[in-house]
Order: C-alpha cells, then structure tokens, then sequence
C-alpha cells in the first residue's frame, strides 16, 4: 500500500458515501450507510490487505490509527485472533474516516446554504 492507493480509495468512498447520503430517497442513517459502504471492502475482508492497510496507517496516518485502537476499548470487543483483530481496527480506520468526512462535507454544506 501507499499514499496514492490510500488517499485515492478513501477520497472515492467519501464521495460515494456523500452522494448516497444526499440522494433525495435516502433515508438510511449517516452511520448506518457508511457501515454498509465500508463494511464489505476488501481492506476489510481479505486477511492481506487488512493486515497491510493497519499497518499503512499505523505509520502514515497514527491519529486515526489510535483512534481505532480507542473505539475498539470503546466497544470491549477483545479478541486473541490477530487476523480479525486486524479486519476490526481497518473497519474503525475506515468507518472513522468516511463518517468524519462526510459529516464535514454536509456541515459545510450546511453553512454555504446559509
């Protein structure tokens, strides 16, 4: 993994996800959408790419990475498998970043509006 790859794929879920959220027939929760949308990435389901996303960020990226690690103490989910220890933290990565854009972008929207 990489920057290019990092930035690239997370820009493209954020737009996706905004766009979703702002379709005139949505009725899905902010969270809820961004939890179908991140759900099934394949950062998250392929043990590899978890592994390599967590530890991308770990590096490049270590406030969303402790912001993951605090979700999961948040939530008590403990595991002493490391793959799905793994496929959790990428989860929270991606699921913090998306839902805290998005949430950004509609905010500002907001404020543009008025």
């Amino acid at each position: 993994m990489n920057v290019t790859e990092y930035t690239e794929t997370l820009e493209t879920l954020i737009k996706y996800a905004h766009w979703e959220y702002k379709r005139e027939d949505n009725t899905q929760d902010l969270q809820d959408l961004v939890h179908e949308i991140v759900d099934g990435h394949a950062w998250l389901i392929y043990t590899k790419q978890s592994w390599d996303f967590v530890s991308f960020v770990r590096f490049a990226d270590s406030f969303e990475y402790e912001e993951a690690q605090s979700m999961l103490n948040d939530i008590g989910e403990h595991t002493s498998d490391l793959d799905t220890l793994m496929s959790q933290m990428a989860y929270w990565i991606m699921f913090n970043i998306v839902y805290g854009a998005v949430q950004e972008r509609l905010e500002a929207q907001e404020e543009d509006a008025k």
